[in-house]
């Protein structure tokens, strides 16, 4: 029964990918407001978190 949930595709597999990817927007965005509070230029920064809020989870 465990081994089904961690299958590919599984419950647990795509809650962790779904909470890693919030973790990360998460940090990433906090990074962009340091970045302006700083006076850089938080572009790339602003692309990486675009790149992870549509990456999807396999």
């Amino acid at each position: 029964m465990a081994i089904s949930i961690l299958q590919d595709g599984g419950i647990l597999e795509n809650l962790l990918c779904e909470l890693g990817r919030l973790v990360l927007f998460l940090l990433l965005t906090l990074a962009i407001i340091v970045a302006q509070l700083f006076g850089f230029d938080p572009a790339p920064i602003i692309a990486a978190r675009d790149a992870i809020a549509t990456a999807e989870c396999p």
